[in-house]
Order: structure tokens, then C-alpha cells, then sequence
């Protein structure tokens, strides 16, 4: 399964170190997990994910990681899933595409289609697991902007950061976090790409700790 830029650089954006309890919701590859384990060195991170075979792929890259004792993989729809215990911090890139032509793969539609997870009910059942001073971080694409500012919801968007490939582009994802907190809204931008082949200041930056030269 092929790990994006913006995916990378989604993870990054996180805060580093505040949290201790991280559910990673639809895992994909486990490239979050990854990034916000070694962000958050306190932390223990449930990784879910629906689709066995992208748990295959999930599995292989959190063995070999030296995070792994931290990260629990589990194989379940976060529709039927819960915990015992509650989370500080939810994540998620959710599928994003909503009316669009199906993949020629069960396993790349529901990687690829909300009709599996749609942000929204990720947000609905948060309350459920999330403490209530806890955050919800999400990337989609740029044109749920609208929907995320007029959502009806205890959550709070708190940060808005609109990411784009290069200066010369209009952004094409948005990170977001929602919390409980009443603080003013923070916008930000992210560019990957001064231009082609040389990444942002702020993107070395971010992700400094996870590339080699």
C-alpha cells in the first residue's frame, strides 16, 4: 500500500508528547502509528483497521519498528469497536472519496471510499472513547472544509491547517483538530513543495526526525 506525502507530513502536524493513549482509526499501513509513537514516547496506540490485508502490510511495518511493544494492531470495524479504557487523542486519514467509481480491489475501495468510514462518524462516536479533554485529528480533503466548519458537535475545531503541493496550488487536504476547549481557532498553512524535488522549510522542519538526508 502505497504511504503519501501529505499522510507523512499529517502525522508530523501532531503535537509531539502530550499524549498517552492514541487509537489510530483505519491504520492502513501503520504510518501514523508509527510517526506519533515516536512522537509520543509515552504512549501506548491501538491501531485499527478493517481490511486483513492492509493489517498484513500493517503488521510487517510495526514488527520491524523499535515501537512495536506500544503499538497493539487490531483487526475490527470501528463501528462495532470499544475500550475498556478511554483514548486522549483519536486519528484518522479516512477513506475520501464519496461518489466516485469503485477500485478494482475490495481492499482499495474501502481503503479509498467513506462508504466504510466516513469522518463524520468518527466524530460521532467519539465520545464514546475519547476523554473529555482529549482531541480529534483528521485529514480530508480540502473540499470538506465547509462541512467541518458548520458541523453541529461537542467537538470544536480548534486548528485548520490547509495543505497544498506547492506555492503556485490551492490546498487539496486540510488537517483539522477538534476538541472540547472554548480557545479561538488557530488557521494555518502547510506548503510540501517550494518547488518540484525541494520540500518547504516547514515541511523539513516537521519532518526532520523521519527522513535521511
Amino acid at each position: 500500500m502505497k504511504i503519501g506525502s501529505d499522510a507523512v507530513l499529517f502525522g508530523c502536524w501532531i503535537p509531539s508528547d502530550p499524549y498517552r493513549r492514541i487509537l489510530d482509526i483505519g491504520t492502513g499501513t501503520g504510518i501514523l502509528s508509527l510517526i506519533l509513537a515516536q512522537n509520543n514516547p509515552q504512549a501506548q496506540i491501538v491501531a485499527l483497521e478493517i481490511d486483513p490485508e492492509a493489517c498484513l502490510d500493517a503488521r510487517h511495518n510495526i514488527s520491524n519498528s523499535p515501537c512495536s511493544n506500544r503499538i497493539e494492531l487490531v483487526n475490527e470495524n470501528y463501528k462495532q469497536f470499544s475500550s475498556p479504557e478511554e483514548f486522549d487523542c483519536l486519528v484518522s486519514n479516512p477513506p475520501f472519496f464519496h461518489q466516485a467509481l469503485r477500485a478494482s480491489t475490495p481492499s482499495r475501495t474501502t481503503a479509498r471510499h467513506t462508504d466504510q468510514l466516513h469522518w463524520q462518524n468518527i466524530v460521532g462516536r467519539a465520545k464514546d472513547l475519547l476523554m473529555a479533554e482529549g482531541s480529534i485529528f483528521l485529514m480530508l480533503p480540502a473540499s470538506e472544509e465547509k462541512a467541518v466548519k458548520s458541523l453541529e458537535s461537542p467537538w470544536n475545531l480548534r486548528r485548520i491547517c490547509y495543505f497544498q503541493s506547492r506555492p503556485d496550488r490551492d490546498p487539496h487536504r486540510i488537517f483539522i483538530q477538534l476538541d472540547r476547549s472554548t480557545n479561538l481557532l488557530v488557521e494555518e498553512r502547510l506548503i510540501y513543495q517550494d518547488e518540484p524535488g525541494k520540500l518547504s522549510e516547514k515541511a523539513r522542519e516537521l519532518t526532520a526526525n523521519f527522513y535521511l538526508d
